[in-house]
């Protein structure tokens, strides 16, 4: 409480706003196996170029980091499928065929681990997936001012991540809305 009622002038809240994003678009795509170290992701995030999928991987998360957070700065956001499907869009602009891009999965996804590339999870059917979204929603929409943020976003990130609606990029759009 007490943090939440000083005052940080605007120098430092854009710093602080700054890191946070940077090291929060390095753990998202690091925990997918992205393998670029902070120090690189910073970098890249300071230049506009033609980059490689993983340095795409780290724009793409930073945009709609970005794009969120203006959202939020903006007023209360619309926590919709179709603004999911959106965000899921901009994390894989240039790094998933474009038919599978802001689109539900229309076949099996199997989670594997990245650091030793086994299957960890096999995901719902397909066909089961946009119920099981719009379930998840419905419940998120309903419960979202009654409950603590903490545990609408607990419950919100690991329902999302065991529904997997993507075939890439599931991991990374969940995170982004927690």
């Amino acid at each position: 409480m007490v943090l939440q009622n000083r005052h940080i002038p605007q120098a430092a809240r854009a710093n602080l706003e700054k890191t946070a994003c940077e090291v929060s678009t390095f753990a998202s795509n690091s925990i997918e196996g992205n393998p670029l170290p902070l120090t690189e992701v910073r970098r890249i995030l300071k230049k506009s170029r033609k980059c490689s999928i993983t340095e795409r991987e780290v724009l793409n998360y930073d945009t709609s980091l970005c794009f969120l957070n203006e959202k939020l700065d903006q007023g209360e956001i619309d926590f919709s499928l179709k603004l999911i499907l959106s965000i899921q869009k901009n994390i894989t602009v240039g790094t998933l065929d474009k038919f599978r891009s802001g689109k539900m999965r229309k076949e099996p996804v199997v989670g594997n681990d990245p650091r030793v590339g086994k299957p960890v999870y096999y995901t719902p059917d397909c066909k089961d997936a946009s119920k099981l979204m719009t379930d998840l929603l419905l419940w998120i929409n309903k419960h979202r001012k009654k409950l603590d943020p903490i545990i609408v976003a607990v419950v919100f990130h690991k329902q999302f991540v065991v529904v997997h609606p993507f075939s890439e990029g599931n991991g990374r759009t969940a995170r982004l809305f927690k």
